[in-house]
């Protein structure tokens, strides 16, 4: 994806006030709709290390049966608090920062949502440290186009589950699960088995269950840090009945 230039507006002198909530993970972030991207290939043209981060912002979101619809963003480093300008990407709403590594460290993104209580108006901030966005990218970058079958032997086990099959991308490639007590037993293997290869998933949709060539299958939805949905197919077939 190609990323341009950021363009800061400058501020009023005093930013409109807000309900602020606490600094949320960037887990949060990508459940309500957000993407993130990071890039660093222009650090040649800088004495500092320097990325683009550019950053995808949903127009609304559900918070806690609440609806928030965006106002704008800024970003906050000590004293010094300035808007973004909007760069659309796909007709969505989107920011990009240049700016140093050390001073992404050190510095927040500030997300103002506004939503309606009792037909008044008003505003929360919700509040994202760069850094999380730089450690965010780092990770997917060791991750990417790294198959999930290259990372871990198998079959794995753990405790008294074995883990066998392939990556879970698909039928074919479903992970056998075995040794489940029962079929509960065997659903949490599933989430047991995403946290120990998948730690920053979500689960999205319930499994939808297959039965093919006398064998049984959990298709299930997850919600990566990028916001992409991923598909991972389960063979409970062991403990299917139990």
């Amino acid at each position: 994806m190609m990323l341009f230039t950021c363009v800061l507006a400058a501020a009023s002198d005093t930013m409109p006030l807000g309900n602020k909530m606490d600094e949320m993970p960037i887990a949060f972030f990508a459940d309500k709709g957000f993407e993130f991207d990071v890039d660093d290939s222009m650090q040649h043209l800088y004495e500092k290390p320097t990325v683009e981060i550019s950053i995808v912002i949903p127009e609304h979101f559900t918070h806690m049966n609440e609806k928030y619809n965006f106002d704008y963003i800024t970003f906050s480093h000590a004293e010094l608090n300035i808007c973004l300008d909007d760069h659309p990407y796909n007709n969505k709403k989107r920011s990009i920062i240049t700016i140093s590594v050390d001073m992404a460290n050190k510095s927040d993104v500030i997300f103002y949502f506004e939503k309606k209580i009792n037909s008044v108006n008003t505003r929360t901030m919700f509040t994202l440290n760069l850094s999380k966005v730089l450690e965010y990218w780092e990770k997917k970058q060791k991750n990417l186009n790294s198959p999930v079958i290259t990372k871990k032997p198998w079959p794995v086990k753990i405790e008294h589950l074995l883990f066998d099959g392939g990556d879970g991308s698909s039928m074919a490639q479903a992970v056998i699960i075995k040794n489940a007590k029962n079929e509960e037993d065997g659903v949490r293997a599933e989430s047991r088995w995403i946290s120990e290869v998948h730690p920053d998933w979500r689960k999205g949709k319930q499994a939808t269950l297959i039965e093919k060539n006398g064998k049984h299958y959990d298709q299930i939805e997850y919600k990566a840090f990028d916001g992409m949905t991923k598909t991972v197919f389960f063979d409970i077939t062991d403990f299917w009945g139990k």
